[in-house]
């Protein structure tokens, strides 16, 4: 048992390996899902992280090598035990993020798990790092502005992609917006923030208006005529080949692309055409504003305690065996003076549940402040029982 994070994102491998991984996610976690008891993929636009619950974490990467190398991505970054956690951390608060404390992360962590679990791939660790992770996330959001609405890349792109429009600033543009998952929702709610209101939105899959009567807008099942009666097209689709090409324009077409998809959903050769802007998620990272020093300062305290109190959460959980052999102890001493009956035994497992009680918290105290095997030794002297911690969480320190 141990965290492993696998980890392919933009800072390390550019936004081209990371769509150049994405079609193989699905391989990958099938791939390595013999070595673990648990796996969480964290899929954005700018990373794709596997956290991994594995004792076998070469035989993880190697399954995974293999795969990754038949891109022209770099292999995947490896992290390992509390470096992996103090990752998963940071990633959830946002201070792994070129938009430092971009608020969509949160909740790409929390469907992360979600489909954990729904794929029964949750395990007790998994679950543990991630809910602590999430935990700590809402504290960054409450303690600083980092999180602040407005923070996020759809806003930083819908904002780019306005000050673009030719003609009349205060000229709301016809907007066509592609896509209707999460990132979807949030370029939606960045126009909604922008006071655009003439909206079409387009689902391939024929779900449009599961954004569009979010916000009141009409929607599409034709993109060709949609495209070419639209100023701004928006892409969230991220399709496996380019929605909009040269030949989706028309001829002398004014309008702004701006795509945040990866894969991206434009071609860039309609940047070539006249009248054609086009602003793709690496334009719309380097526009993204520096963060409030001090409130980033803030924001990582905040990481580091959550992670130190994980670390005691997951050091009490090496308890469980020895405080299960207590109460089983105990539960023997208490049927030895008890009578047989029914009411006897249910008397019996009170009593045994509140002498327990107290040992029990002894004991994950003990353990988080690495005192666990001294507490162990007493206890055994007192009991003549045999205690022993569970070694599966030797790898967790502060």
């Amino acid at each position: 048992m141990g965290l492993l994070a696998l980890s392919v994102r933009y800072q390390l491998h550019s936004l081209a390996g990371v769509a150049a991984v994405q079609p193989r996610v699905a391989a990958i976690t099938e791939a390595i899902r013999p070595h673990c008891d648990g796996i969480a993929v964290v899929s954005t636009c700018n990373r794709i992280e596997w956290y991994c619950d594995t004792g076998a974490p070469e035989d993880v990467t190697a399954e995974v090598a293999p795969i990754i190398a038949e891109t022209d991505a770099k292999p995947a970054e490896a992290l390992t035990g509390m470096d992996a956690v103090r990752h998963l951390f940071a990633v959830a608060s946002g201070l792994d993020s070129r938009l430092v404390g971009e608020r969509e992360i949160s909740g790409q962590v929390r469907r992360a798990l979600t489909e954990a679990r729904e794929q029964g791939l949750a395990s007790h660790l998994l679950t543990e790092c991630f809910e602590r992770a999430l935990a700590t996330s809402r504290k960054v959001a409450a303690e600083t502005n980092l999180m602040a609405a407005g923070r996020s890349l759809a806003n930083v792109g819908v904002r780019l992609a306005l000050a673009a429009q030719p003609g009349n600033p205060e000229k709301s543009p016809k907007t066509l917006l592609i896509g209707t998952g999460a990132l979807a929702a949030s370029a939606g709610s960045a126009l909604a923030a922008a006071d655009i209101a003439d909206v079409t939105v387009y689902s391939n899959a024929g779900r449009a208006a599961t954004i569009a009567d979010r916000f009141g807008w009409s929607v599409t099942d034709e993109l060709a005529p949609a495209v070419v009666a639209t100023e701004l097209i928006v892409c969230c689709h991220g399709a496996s080949a380019p929605l909009i090409g040269v030949d989706v324009l028309g001829a002398g077409q004014q309008v702004t692309v701006l795509d945040l998809s990866l894969p991206a959903d434009s071609d860039p050769a309609i940047a070539d055409l006249p009248g054609v802007q086009r602003f793709d998620l690496a334009r719309v990272l380097e526009a993204v504003p520096a963060a409030d020093g001090l409130q980033v300062d803030r924001a990582r305290e905040l990481v580091s305690a959550g992670v130190k109190d994980l670390a005691g959460r997951l050091r009490g959980r090496s308890m469980d065996s020895a405080i299960v052999a207590i109460r089983a102890w105990l539960a023997e001493v208490v049927a030895d003076v008890s009578g047989g009956s029914e009411q006897d035994a249910e008397i019996a497992r009170k009593v045994v549940a509140k002498l327990a009680h107290r040992p029990s918290i002894l004991a994950r105290r003990a353990a988080r402040e690495g005192r666990a095997d001294e507490f162990l030794r007493a206890v055994s002297t007192v009991t003549g029982v045999e205690l022993k911690r569970d070694d599966r969480f030797d790898w967790v320190t502060d």
